[in-house]
Protein backbone atom coordinates (compact mmCIF):
# COMPACT_ATOMS: atom_id res chain seq x y z
CA UNK A 1 0.00 0.00 0.00
CA UNK A 2 1.73 3.77 -1.15
CA UNK A 3 0.59 6.32 1.16
CA UNK A 4 1.15 10.22 0.06
CA UNK A 5 0.97 12.86 1.96
CA UNK A 6 0.47 16.60 1.99
CA UNK A 7 1.08 19.03 4.30
CA UNK A 8 0.55 22.34 3.57
CA UNK A 9 0.47 24.14 7.16
CA UNK A 10 3.13 24.55 10.07
CA UNK A 11 1.81 21.58 12.07
CA UNK A 12 4.73 19.30 12.91
CA UNK A 13 5.12 16.50 10.72
CA UNK A 14 4.70 13.70 14.11
CA UNK A 15 1.15 14.34 13.51
CA UNK A 16 1.95 12.83 9.58
CA UNK A 17 3.82 10.30 10.55
CA UNK A 18 1.03 9.15 13.45
CA UNK A 19 -1.81 8.99 10.79
CA UNK A 20 0.76 6.98 8.17
CA UNK A 21 1.38 4.29 11.24
CA UNK A 22 -2.57 4.18 11.25
CA UNK A 23 -2.96 3.40 8.16
CA UNK A 24 -0.65 1.05 7.82
CA UNK A 25 -2.00 -0.81 10.44
CA UNK A 26 -5.48 -0.46 8.64
CA UNK A 27 -3.56 -2.16 5.54
CA UNK A 28 -2.22 -4.84 7.56
CA UNK A 29 -5.91 -5.55 9.12
CA UNK A 30 -8.15 -5.10 5.69
CA UNK A 31 -5.76 -6.28 3.05
CA UNK A 32 -8.44 -4.96 0.43
CA UNK A 33 -6.52 -1.28 0.59
CA UNK A 34 -5.01 -0.23 -2.41
CA UNK A 35 -3.55 3.37 -1.67
CA UNK A 36 -4.35 6.41 0.48
CA UNK A 37 -3.64 10.14 0.16
CA UNK A 38 -3.68 12.72 2.96
CA UNK A 39 -4.23 16.46 2.76
CA UNK A 40 -3.66 18.28 5.55
CA UNK A 41 -4.80 22.31 5.11
CA UNK A 42 -5.18 25.10 7.88
CA UNK A 43 -7.84 28.14 8.12
CA UNK A 44 -7.64 30.83 9.91
CA UNK A 45 -4.96 32.92 11.61
CA UNK A 46 -5.86 33.43 15.35
CA UNK A 47 -6.78 29.99 15.85
CA UNK A 48 -6.57 27.18 13.31
CA UNK A 49 -9.05 25.23 11.94
CA UNK A 50 -7.27 22.17 10.92
CA UNK A 51 -8.60 20.00 7.97
CA UNK A 52 -7.48 16.71 7.07
CA UNK A 53 -9.01 14.96 4.11
CA UNK A 54 -8.16 10.92 3.48
CA UNK A 55 -8.91 9.56 0.08
CA UNK A 56 -8.89 5.84 0.51
CA UNK A 57 -8.59 3.37 -2.52
CA UNK A 58 -9.82 -0.03 -2.40
CA UNK A 59 -11.74 -1.76 -4.93
CA UNK A 60 -14.54 -0.19 -6.29
CA UNK A 61 -15.00 3.61 -5.66
CA UNK A 62 -12.47 4.95 -3.62
CA UNK A 63 -13.85 6.58 0.15
CA UNK A 64 -13.17 10.63 0.66
CA UNK A 65 -13.28 11.08 4.78
CA UNK A 66 -12.85 14.96 5.68
CA UNK A 67 -12.71 15.86 9.21
CA UNK A 68 -11.71 20.08 10.32
CA UNK A 69 -11.32 20.47 14.39
CA UNK A 70 -8.78 23.28 16.01
CA UNK A 71 -7.54 20.01 17.87
CA UNK A 72 -4.70 18.36 16.00
CA UNK A 73 -5.12 15.10 17.85
CA UNK A 74 -8.57 14.76 17.87
CA UNK A 75 -8.52 15.51 14.26
CA UNK A 76 -6.21 12.62 13.82
CA UNK A 77 -7.65 9.80 15.99
CA UNK A 78 -11.15 10.88 14.18
CA UNK A 79 -9.66 10.63 11.09
CA UNK A 80 -8.59 7.18 11.94
CA UNK A 81 -11.44 5.65 13.80
CA UNK A 82 -13.59 7.20 10.40
CA UNK A 83 -11.33 5.39 7.80
CA UNK A 84 -11.54 1.82 10.02
CA UNK A 85 -15.31 2.61 10.03
CA UNK A 86 -15.47 2.62 6.12
CA UNK A 87 -12.49 -0.17 5.81
CA UNK A 88 -14.52 -2.67 7.92
CA UNK A 89 -18.21 -1.81 6.37
CA UNK A 90 -17.05 -2.29 2.91
CA UNK A 91 -14.41 -5.22 3.23
CA UNK A 92 -14.86 -8.23 0.97
CA UNK A 93 -17.21 -11.04 2.59
CA UNK A 94 -16.11 -14.63 2.72
CA UNK A 95 -18.59 -17.00 1.00
CA UNK A 96 -19.51 -20.54 2.66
Amino acid sequence: MKITAQNTTDLPNKYVRKLKWHLYQLSEKFKHLLYATIHIKQEGKGTPIYEISLQIGISGPDVIIKNKSSNIEELVQRSYRDAFRYCRKTKPRQRA
